[in-house]
């Protein structure tokens, strides 16, 4: 893993020092504004410094090549205060720090733009800098850096944002995967550039990007930017999903406080029926977060009766999405599964007597008999009347042994006679929708919501059958997807 120090230039990013000009064979002409190599006659021109004297290069292209042309010559009286400082500043805070590859950022833009404008290109400043790190930390060769030229459009936003867009994970020379951090000087030249290259960095290298700055007279500073920057970024992410109950795409460095990530988590795989992991999630809400509803909220289903009412949950929360598959694949599972609950409840676990092996749909699975004539000695002749294979236990077969034995009065089961009759209504509309279900799960077939209302009848949708649903599993309509209402709810408060 390497560290990578990105840095855009500017025009003051390399400063003459006046007090060392005469110990080092310079003299200062005031009134031409030139400073001037005694034994060589070799010249540049300088201009005012905002905080001192005559520091700065008059032209950054003219004087900048003169300088790195010769640069054993000037580099004595050369100082660069807004760029050295940061360096050691990142370098000192830890001594596993370390500078493995340089991104060097400046402006060479060609001749047809304005002499002034072009004079103040920073590709030399850029050079004279490199010089000046070579001599600094002695082990550092030149493919250690990598440049990005900016040639026209300097002050164009929109342009330079795509531009780095584009280019922005390349120009670093090294897999997202090998780079550790990126550390970054955006603070010389143009104002378009620095916010470009920043934007895209936070957004290409999330969590990797450390800002720094230096200012003129101050001290090296680190910035919180990039990360409140990301964290606000990453909230709006976040309410967009929620919007829309995607619990299971919220990422677990989205954002520092664990208790959204494992909120999330936590929704996401109970919609999912994945009860024997939500643990995981549970224990660090109460024991690392200090979750504060924790006793209202996180709780692990441990009967089945809840589960169809998740999965109910689940099928609504897909509805929602418009992912129609995946809602017709709950709603079965509801169907297939609401009858087998009522029995199962009642007189133990029918599933074990199911035997892939017998898919032969006249065979008799003796074992499943075996569970039905210990329920009532008719359900075998019953069942058979009626045209429903015994070889292993499925959803016909469920809904006619609840109806027989409610006809025998023995209805004591968790719901009463009149809540599972209106079920019974509810299936058979759901029934009429199970060719599209096979389209989707036998034939890898789409399915529109124009699909589906058109296999549920006339004068009756899928709004419909949601709704006798919601009256069914009693869902209020001031929390249409129930707890996880409540999760959504409490993931927004943490924002």
């Amino acid at each position: 893993m390497k560290n990578i120090f990105a840095i855009t230039f500017g025009t003051s990013d390399v400063q003459i020092d006046l007090t060392k000009l005469k110990l080092n064979g310079f003299e200062f002409s005031d009134t031409e504004n030139t400073i001037t190599h005694t034994e060589t006659r070799i010249s540049i021109k300088v201009r005012d410094n905002r905080f001192r004297g005559k520091e700065l290069l008059e032209w950054p292209r003219i004087d900048g090549e003169v300088i790195y042309k010769n640069y054993k010559i000037f580099k004595e009286i050369l100082k660069f205060p807004l760029t050295i400082p940061a360096i050691e500043m990142f370098l000192n805070e830890k001594k596993s720090n370390s500078i493995d590859k340089w991104l060097l950022i400046y402006t060479n833009q060609d001749e047809k733009v304005d002499a002034k404008n072009r004079d103040n290109d920073t590709l030399y400043l850029k050079e004279i800098f490199k010089s000046k790190i070579k001599e600094l930390y002695t082990e550092t060769s030149d493919n250690q850096f990598e440049e990005f030229q900016i040639i026209d459009h300097v002050i164009d936003i929109d342009k330079l944002y795509r531009d780095f867009e584009k280019q922005c994970k390349s120009i670093l020379g090294l897999p997202y995967k090998e780079i550790k951090q990126i550390i970054l000087l955006a603070q010389g030249g143009i104002d378009q550039i620095n916010q470009a290259i920043t934007l895209n960095l936070i957004q290409a290298f999330p969590f990797k990007l450390k800002q720094y700055q230096k200012a003129e007279n101050q001290l090296p500073k680190k910035l919180n930017f990039p990360d409140y920057f990301l964290q606000d970024l990453n909230k709006q992410k976040i309410k967009k999903l929620l919007n829309v109950y995607e619990f299971g795409a919220i990422e677990k460095d989205m954002l520092p406080d664990k208790a959204i990530y494992h909120l999330a988590q936590y929704a996401f795989k109970r919609l999912n029926l994945l009860y024997n992991v939500l643990n995981i999630n549970t224990q660090v809400l109460i024991n690392q977060c200090n979750y504060s509803k924790s006793s209202e909220i996180i709780v692990i289903p441990d009967n089945e009766s809840d589960k169809l009412k998740d999965q109910f949950f689940s099928a609504k929360i897909y509805f929602t999405q418009k992912k129609y598959c995946d809602y017709l694949w709950r709603l079965f599972s509801i169907n297939e599964n609401f009858y087998r609950v009522l029995l199962d409840l009642k007189y133990g676990d029918s599933k074990k007597y199911y035997n892939q092996q017998n898919e032969n749909k006249r065979s008799i699975n003796n074992e499943w008999v075996y569970y039905l004539l210990n329920i009532n000695k008719s359900l075998k002749t019953y069942l058979l009347k009626r045209q429903i294979y015994l070889n292993n236990p499925n959803r016909r077969a469920y809904k006619a042994i609840i109806e027989f034995l409610l006809a025998e009065n023995n209805n004591d089961f968790y719901l009463d006679s009149s809540k599972i009759k209106y079920f019974s209504k509810i299936q058979d509309k759901m029934e009429e929708a199970s060719d599209l279900r096979n389209l989707c799960a036998h034939k890898l077939g789409a399915v529109e919501l124009i699909d589906i209302n058109k296999s549920l009848g006339p004068n009756f949708t899928a709004y419909n059958l949601n709704n006798e649903l919601d009256n069914f599993f009693e869902i209020s309509p001031h929390k249409p997807f129930g707890i996880y209402d409540d999760i959504k709810k409490d993931i927004l408060d943490l924002l």
